[in-house]
């Protein structure tokens, strides 16, 4: 595992972890369907996402749409 995981790639991971840390998580709504959470990043709120997550089919979308495809 240590020749795929350098210490180069895991500094890259920290760093990533670090910044991931300072995002605010809001649970907006849930049902039996999908769970609809508020992202945004600590002290940015004029930049707020939508990010639902639907049980049955376990699949998330952002309503920033970077990530469909």
């Amino acid at each position: 595992m240590g020749q795929r995981y350098t210490r180069c790639i895991f500094y890259i991971f920290q760093v990533e972890l670090e910044y991931s840390l300072l995002y605010n998580l809001v649970l907006v709504k849930e049902d039996e369907n999908e769970t609809t959470y508020q992202v945004n990043y600590y002290g940015i709120e004029e930049n707020k996402k939508l990010v639902k997550y639907c049980k049955y089919t376990k699949m998330t979308t952002c309503s920033c749409f970077m990530f469909e495809f």
